[in-house]
């Protein structure tokens, strides 16, 4: 009697442990699959964590190159402003130039008039005025010479800031291409919300685990009572009846509980992949962030590019107005 109650009830333990082990077979099964979704999952982030890196790099050197490339323009800026007033100042000093051409022309024409006798004469009586409209025409001259020299020294001036603002234009559109490359590079690596999306499926496969291997370690838990119950009661058949316990399997038994150690070993794996699952969740999480933080920037390089272009724009229109002056 008792050993038909002893082999019922290691029927219902056998019972359990095959639906633990298929559950545990099942866990494992789909744990594969995501070992090598996992894997996938790493290698893309590697790859996606090597072009953050390469751009948060190009992304500085761009915004140095950017700095530099405004403190040359605020610097021509001013140089501009100094042409702009020398010129100013050319303009102000050949405005008076034809009135005092004309002034020094009645002069030479009142001594030509008031001139009477001889040559030497003329020349003793007026040597004095002579003298003088000679200092003031040698002054003209010098007046003339230095707005001369002006012009062309504003002339050269503005050729070199030309030349300056056409390199400028230059680096200009080269960071504009440099730039519109980076945001084709960070569009590529696809948009954060497909990134979210795999990131909250990553993390509801994570609760589904968790909540299956919360259940096999329930299940466990429950079978290091049920081993010491069965080798109690075989104990306790085999000092009342050991003709009776010679009929008993114990080979059968030891499987049952090389099947349990099994089945502690599998939940320990599981526990680990689970582990990997959520460190790779994580891992995505950050990486998440981080293209986003790119992306912000991305767009404020590109703002302060358009700043720079309309400041170079504006430059150009003036350097036309001096040309068109001188």
């Amino acid at each position: 009697m008792k050993v038909a109650s002893l082999e019922e009830s290691k029927g219902d333990r056998s019972q359990d442990v095959k639906v633990l082990k298929e559950a545990v077979k099942e866990v494992q099964a789909s744990m594969k699959s995501r070992e090598r979704d996992i894997e996938a999952l790493k290698s893309s982030l590697q790859t996606m964590e090597s072009d953050v890196y390469t751009e948060v790099r190009e992304l500085v050197s761009l915004k140095q190159e950017q700095q530099a490339f405004k403190q040359a323009a605020d610097s021509e800026r001013l140089a501009l402003q100094a042409l702009t007033e020398k010129l100013l100042q050319s303009e102000e000093s050949s405005s008076r130039l034809p009135e005092d051409i004309r002034r020094l022309e009645e002069e030479l024409q009142q001594l030509k008039v008031g001139a009477h006798g001889s040559e030497e004469a003329v020349v003793f009586r007026d040597s004095k005025a002579f003298d003088e409209l000679q200092k003031q025409m040698e002054g003209l001259g010098a007046r003339l010479q230095y707005v001369e020299d002006g012009v062309y020294s504003m002339q050269v001036a503005s050729a070199s800031h030309t030349e300056s603002l056409e390199s400028l234009l230059s680096k200009s559109q080269e960071y504009e291409q440099r730039l519109a490359m980076l945001q084709e590079h960070v569009e590529s690596l696809g948009p954060i919300s497909d990134l979210a999306s795999t990131v909250r499926s990553l993390e509801e496969t994570q609760l589904a685990l968790s909540s299956d291997l919360k259940g096999l370690k329930q299940g466990l838990g429950e079978l290091p009572g049920t081993v010491e119950s069965l080798q109690e009661q075989v104990h306790l058949l085999l000092s009342q009846d050991p003709a009776q316990a010679a009929g008993l399997p114990p080979q059968d038994f030891l499987d049952r509980l090389s099947s349990l150690d099994n089945l502690k070993s599998s939940v320990s794996q599981v526990e680990s992949d689970l582990k990997m699952l959520r460190t790779a969740v994580d891992s995505l999480v950050a990486y998440s962030v981080k293209i986003e933080t790119n992306e912000n920037s991305l767009e404020s390089a590109k703002g302060l590019l358009d700043d720079l272009r309309n400041d170079l724009d504006r430059l150009f229109v003036k350097v036309e107005k001096i040309h068109e002056k001188i």
